[in-house]
């Protein structure tokens, strides 16, 4: 079995967010239980690479077409636009997982048409499904989860911080809110990219005079320490900003995986698969965007140590775990595909 990978990006350099990540470790732990695999980045309609270097257009209809299956990350992609068209010309069954966001590309205009030509759905969480699929037109579905034991072991702890937020420096991320609720006296500290630096000037502005430290160009190593120093991750996500309505809020919540891997509990907003994360977890999780209510919580759970020390689901967010997921779901299509086959020679 042969599985061709197509996403926008995969994790490194300028390209660390969720969905990123998600495909690069979902291609190692497929490695790993003896999957053959390759990923073919999409970024836009007229550049293609495959893991990594650039390729042409006929070697990327040639890659598609000698996979077994094509596995497409992101329905408003390019790579959704081009790889699907391949994989149907070819008749190499579609696999679709999403994580949220999207681009502007000519499929949009189809809707949800481009539904019709997908096998299977592999979703990140049972939102996930609600969001991309509400009518069902995609019968063969499952849900896959995410993965969390990428991070890397941390060092000894040096230091300890009350809260933390972990995450590109964006509105929707909320962490203007994890400053606003801060109790006082208590520490938080913001490690991620800063995607817009107007936002992270708002950041600075609002956490003055308060104990919040920005952690901008943080490695790999330094998240992991990050996730043994706090007491508690924090995911506020918001729903809105600045007039600004998110419609597709979280559909999984990769840090709250990578948190509860390591063994540190997450608070996070009530909002789309980060709630369904939370609650599967019995992680806390806060109304969206109230900042009364987030410094209630947070206020509580600085006198209330009992559940910070009782997080143990290292075993349950294995990238293993969901190539495992995923083999059922290509081993699926590929028996239904022989079967439609079957039937045509007969």
């Amino acid at each position: 079995m042969h599985i061709a990978i197509v996403t926008p990006r995969q994790f490194g350099d300028d390209a660390k967010g969720g969905g990123e990540r998600y495909v690069t470790e979902l291609s190692a732990a497929l490695k790993k239980i003896g999957i053959s695999n390759e990923v073919l980045e999409i970024p836009r309609l007229r550049s293609w690479r495959c893991d990594s270097a650039e390729i042409g257009f006929s070697e990327l209809w040639s890659r598609i077409r000698k996979a077994d299956v094509l596995h497409i990350h992101q329905l408003n992609s390019p790579g959704f636009d081009i790889g699907a068209v391949i994989a149907r010309i070819n008749r190499v069954p579609i696999v679709l997982t999403d994580h949220g966001g999207g681009f502007i590309c000519p499929g949009r205009l189809l809707g949800r048409a481009r539904l019709l030509c997908v096998s299977a759905a592999a979703y990140v969480s049972a939102w996930s499904s609600y969001d991309i699929d509400p009518h069902k037109r995609i019968r063969n579905h499952t849900l896959i989860y995410g993965g969390g034991d990428h991070v890397t072991a941390a060092p000894e702890i040096d230091s300890i911080v009350d809260f933390a937020v972990v995450g590109r420096i964006l509105p929707h991320k909320g962490a203007h809110i994890a400053i606003e609720a801060l109790p006082d006296s208590a520490s938080l500290r913001i490690v991620g990219q800063v995607r817009d630096s107007e936002y992270y000037k708002y950041l600075a502005r609002i956490a003055e005079g308060k104990r919040v430290t920005f952690v901008p160009d943080a490695d790999d190593a330094e998240v992991a320490q990050t996730y043994k120093d706090a007491r508690y991750i924090l995911c506020p996500s918001v729903t809105s900003y600045g007039g600004h309505v998110y419609s597709r809020p979280e559909l999984l919540g990769l840090v709250a995986l990578e948190s509860l891997a390591v063994g540190t509990p997450v608070i996070g907003s009530r909002v789309g698969g980060l709630a369904e994360t939370l609650e599967r977890f019995s992680q806390q999780t806060v109304e969206a965007g109230s900042v009364k209510a987030w410094r209630e919580t947070l206020q509580n759970s600085l006198t209330n140590q009992a559940s910070s020390e009782s997080v143990n689901a290292r075993g349950e967010v294995t990238w293993e775990s969901v190539a495992v997921r995923c083999q059922r779901v290509y081993s699926s299509v590929l028996q239904s595909r022989r079967g439609q086959i079957g039937v045509v020679d007969a």
